[in-house]
């Protein structure tokens, strides 16, 4: 089915008519700011086929929600320093010497930035909304400033902006690329690593696992190339990888190397075909209701461990709203005091002092694992159920 998408295709600007893929839905906490977005449809652009959450909120919007609620200020685990000297790795073999000019936008708690200090390039500059991970960085030796895209002003020119695993978040992602263009010397270079569509089907998860509140643009290679030839940039090297998100979940990864060049061309994408394999996947997937339904069957109260988007698509899009579910577990700070259809969000601390009756049911895409050990360290007597 064709639609007239509220928001145009950000590589071709194509508003005429996009195909519905998908409709995603899902229950968010209270007062929650990215609520009216809490449903929307997964289009592909008519005209180039790109992929795309056609979200009705404005970039504005999102930037507050980054601004308010970065989950990016937590420690960093073991994989997350692996996987930050690996990209730091590939990166610094871009550069020619160690005294180039490198902004890292959208950089979070400045993991990639502290790599590639520890590598020897000095020249580095942070770039993120959060004021706490900027603090952070600044006590790391690193020069940054609070901020995004949108307010940037270009005074400042780079031979190398890094945009890693941020503009699958931008809703104006044409005019963040005209942005950052403004921040790129004449010969400058810009690295993009963004998660890949194309490879969504061959690394399910759980069910619509990559279709959440924060990722409303699904790149793959043939959109990065059109996106570059239409702001006349060149691609140098296009690569793709597999991230370990977590002991039991590798997630896929394409970057984009380009330079600026006088040509502007296009080609069709094939995410469209890619991301509707990997749709058909999830709506095939059905273990993870099997084990809702076992719940319901108990009818015993339930504790869910994991208040970010899996348990908030399962909540409105499964049966699992229909347990007598007492409360949520999250150690995001940010998440705990929250409610989701009127039930606290609550530390790891209520795990001590619940009823041996309860079950804890652990909703969590990548860290099951690592949170079920954790539950065994507190030896608990509680049953426990993994989505």
């Amino acid at each position: 089915m064709n639609k007239k998408p509220a928001r145009p295709c950000e590589v071709c600007l194509n508003s005429k008519s996009a195909e519905i893929l998908h409709r995603q839905s899902f229950i968010l906490p209270q007062g929650h700011i990215l609520e009216k977005a809490r449903e929307y449809d997964i289009v592909s652009c008519n005209e180039c086929g790109f992929v795309y959450a056609d979200t009705p909120l404005k970039q504005k919007t999102y930037d507050s929600y980054y601004e308010k609620m970065s989950k990016y200020e937590l420690d960093y685990s073991k994989a997350d320093i692996s996987r930050y000297m690996s990209q730091a790795k590939l990166i610094k073999s871009f550069l020619p010497h160690e005294n180039l000019k490198v902004i890292d936008v959208g950089c979070g708690n400045g993991g990639l930035l502290m790599a590639l200090k520890q590598l020897g390039q000095k020249n580095i500059t942070a770039l993120d909304p959060s004021v706490k991970c900027i603090s952070n960085i600044k006590k790391a030796g690193i020069k940054g400033f609070t901020g995004n895209l949108f307010g940037n002003t270009g005074a400042e020119k780079y031979d190398m902006v890094i945009l890693s695993h941020v503009m699958e978040h931008v809703k104006d992602v044409s005019r963040a690329l005209d942005k950052v263009l403004n921040m790129l010397n004449e010969n400058g270079m810009l690295y993009i690593e963004v998660p890949d569509a194309s490879s969504y089907a061959d690394n399910h998860v759980v069910p619509y696992y990559y279709f959440d509140t924060e990722h409303i643009n699904h790149f793959e290679e043939t959109s990065l190339i059109n996106l570059g030839m239409h702001k006349g940039l060149r691609v140098i090297n296009l690569g793709k990888k597999l991230i370990d998100a977590s002991a039991r979940v590798k997630y896929p990864a394409i970057y984009v190397l380009y330079k600026r060049t006088a040509e502007t061309a296009s080609w069709n994408s094939y995410a469209k075909a890619r991301v509707k394999a990997y749709i058909k996947l999830s709506a095939a997937d059905k273990k993870v209701l099997g084990t809702i339904d076992e719940l319901l069957k108990i009818k015993k109260k339930i504790v869910i461990w994991g208040a970010g988007n899996y348990t908030m698509r399962l909540l409105d899009n499964s049966p699992l709203a229909n347990c007598d579910i007492e409360a949520f577990i999250d150690k995001d700070p940010k998440k705990q005091g929250l409610k989701i259809n009127g039930k606290p969000v609550l530390s790891t601390d209520i795990i001590g002092k619940l009823s041996p009756d309860t079950v804890i049911v652990i909703c969590s895409a990548v860290y099951a694992d690592e949170i079920t050990a954790e539950l065994k360290g507190m030896k608990v007597k509680n049953r426990i159920v993994t989505l």
